[in-house]
């Protein structure tokens, strides 16, 4: 199963609340505000990408694809807010349970398969940094900067 079924899973506390892959290390604390009023991804603008990113017209997110020109790189980090994370989590579920799909992203239901209302919220370059090998988890623990959020 992909993260789809985890989020299955988990679906009765989606409503109210921010979904982080467990990949990232956030340099910037204020990423995360005890106050958010609108379902949001965390993103940043890039010319061209050939990671996951989102297409975005008049600030609200149209899909995620994986590649692509003029779009936000997906952070993976996102608020739902009550409504928005009640209906994210009944498409979770009706893809599980009638549709039986197991094998894709869980952001493939938020954004592709079902509309939504959701935004981007901008980032910078070095606010997040995600974690893709041993080596960089190892380079990550030993940084100064790293340190420096711990405390």
């Amino acid at each position: 199963y992909n993260n789809v079924y985890s989020a299955y899973l988990a679906r009765e506390y989606i409503e109210s609340a921010y979904l982080l892959d467990a990949d990232l290390v956030l340099y910037n604390k204020q990423l995360i505000k005890k106050y958010q009023y609108k379902a949001n991804y965390i993103g940043k603008y890039k010319e061209q990408t050939d990671d996951w990113c989102l297409e975005v017209k008049n600030g609200k997110i149209i899909r995620m694809k994986l590649g692509g020109k003029e779009c936000y790189h997906m952070y993976g980090i996102s608020y739902w807010d009550k409504e928005s994370g009640y209906a994210l989590a009944r498409d979770i579920a009706v893809e599980i349970e009638h549709n039986q799909v197991k094998d894709i992203y869980w952001d493939e239901v938020a954004l592709n398969l079902y509309e939504r209302d959701v935004e981007v919220r901008v980032c910078q370059e070095n606010d997040i940094v995600e974690i893709d090998t041993l080596k960089e988890l190892e380079y990550i623990n030993q940084s100064d900067r790293y340190n420096e959020v711990l405390n």
